[in-house]
């Protein structure tokens, strides 16, 4: 997922659940003067991550907007905290998992409709082969950010995003605020998880420690 503002020399690559719905509707204003709000053209509901807004795109495109002079910068966020907000958000929340979205034939004994948090977790593989969603934003951060921190100018952590919102001020002149956005579903923490929960996400995503962990609060 990514921003890019010509006019502003400026490069945003985002990551699903870090933050990014709040990120892109501050761009679509800093970029229109306006603030986003969601619309209808010919009868299908447009949000800010649509195609033809700003769309979902895997590195290697990415990668291929970056213009001489941009700033590129981007948020990451650890894996734990991250999977438990897809959980959180996108299953509980918004019951993306559910016969109500999928329609009954998409489920098994194996894979029930909303599924419990040790359910979600041990059978994710299944659960992304169902549900485009569930795949989007489960999928690892280098797969939207890459793997090489040198490409950026700026990484931050998401408990910083104060700092990222300033950042753009200084390089814009504009002014600029992410919202807290997609909030809803229950507050989850690695208190709600084993130990062996914890290890297996961190082996799911050791891409992503290897590439961003010194970055993670």
């Amino acid at each position: 997922m990514t921003v890019s503002l010509d006019r502003y020399r400026l490069l945003y690559v985002s990551a699903p659940k870090v933050a990014c719905t709040s990120v892109k509707t501050a761009m679509f204003e800093l970029e229109n003067g306006v603030p986003f709000r969601e619309f209808h053209a010919n009868g299908v509901q447009r949000h800010i991550h649509d195609p033809a807004i700003y769309p979902a795109l895997p590195f290697e495109q990415v990668r291929q907007l970056a213009r001489p002079g941009m700033l590129k910068l981007a948020l990451v966020r650890d894996p734990v905290r991250r999977l438990l907000s897809c959980y959180a958000n996108r299953v509980v929340h918004y019951r993306e998992l559910s016969v109500k979205v999928l329609g009954s034939g998409a489920f098994s004994a194996e894979l029930p409709p909303d599924p419990d948090l040790a359910t979600f977790l041990a059978r994710l593989d299944g659960y992304r082969a169902i549900s485009g969603s569930i795949w989007l934003h489960s999928q690892p951060l280098v797969y939207f950010l890459g793997q090489d921190q040198s490409f950026y100018d700026h990484l931050f952590d998401i408990t910083r995003i104060s700092e990222f919102d300033e950042t753009i001020r200084a390089h814009t002149g504009r002014p600029f605020r992410s919202p807290h956005l997609q909030t809803g579903g229950p507050a989850l923490g690695r208190e709600d998880l084993s130990r062996a929960q914890i290890q297996a996400i961190r082996s799911r995503y050791d891409e992503d420690w290897r590439a961003f962990g010194s970055l993670f609060a």
